[in-house]
């Protein structure tokens, strides 16, 4: 069995498993594919493969649902900002939550609970900061409550990745569609003055 084990900032801790040789891997493919993983990665475009270790009968993780889904998208052209954008969205936010459920354990019981999972975690932010303690990031910068809208954004991908478990067959509806299943967004008003009465 072939795999690619990286080292240092900003690669995954987990070995990558590429496959055997039965498969048709050698050490030469692997040494190759490694170099493509490691420049995916640096790029930012890089999700794992998904596995294809489940059974007839038995539905897919959501990881390898939306790793399947990214990939299409990626092949089908999508804008390299709306990748990255993506991405971020899967690897921060929903693979953490949903990642190891299998689609068809995925209710909206637990679209809910992502919800206030992501509730909580807001009011833990502001009061870390409200104590000058905020936690931070990679960077070295506070880590920044996430907007009710930006959540809902979260949920549409998420929706998005789930419409392909219905066509599929793996699930009988959507339990990420749903007005009730979105956060009230307030919306901002601007005052300022327009550039005809700024000059006035």
């Amino acid at each position: 069995m072939y795999s690619v084990r990286f080292r240092g900032q900003g690669y995954p801790q987990s070995v990558v498993a590429l496959g055997s040789s039965r498969d048709g891997w050698t050490r030469a493919r692997a040494e190759h594919e490694g170099q493509i993983v490691a420049a995916q990665i640096r790029a930012g475009t890089w999700v794992p493969l998904p596995k294809a270790d489940h059974g007839a009968d038995e539905a897919p993780t959501f990881r390898e649902l939306a790793s399947d889904y990214y990939h299409r998208k990626r092949r089908k052209g999508l804008r390299p900002n709306s990748l990255a954008d993506m991405l971020n969205k899967l690897q921060l936010h929903l693979l953490p939550f949903f990642g190891e459920y299998r689609v068809d354990a995925i209710d909206e019981e637990l679209v809910e609970a992502y919800m206030e999972y992501k509730e909580r975690e807001n009011n833990r932010l502001v009061a870390a900061g409200s104590i000058g303690r905020p936690p931070l990031n990679k960077a070295g910068r506070p880590h920044r409550p996430v907007k009710p809208s930006t959540i809902n954004t979260h949920l549409h991908l998420l929706a998005g990745i789930l419409d392909r478990a219905v066509r599929d067959g793996l699930i009988s509806r959507n339990p990420a569609r749903g007005e009730d299943l979105r956060l009230a967004v307030r919306r901002e008003h601007r005052y300022g003055l327009e550039l005809d009465e700024a000059s006035c």
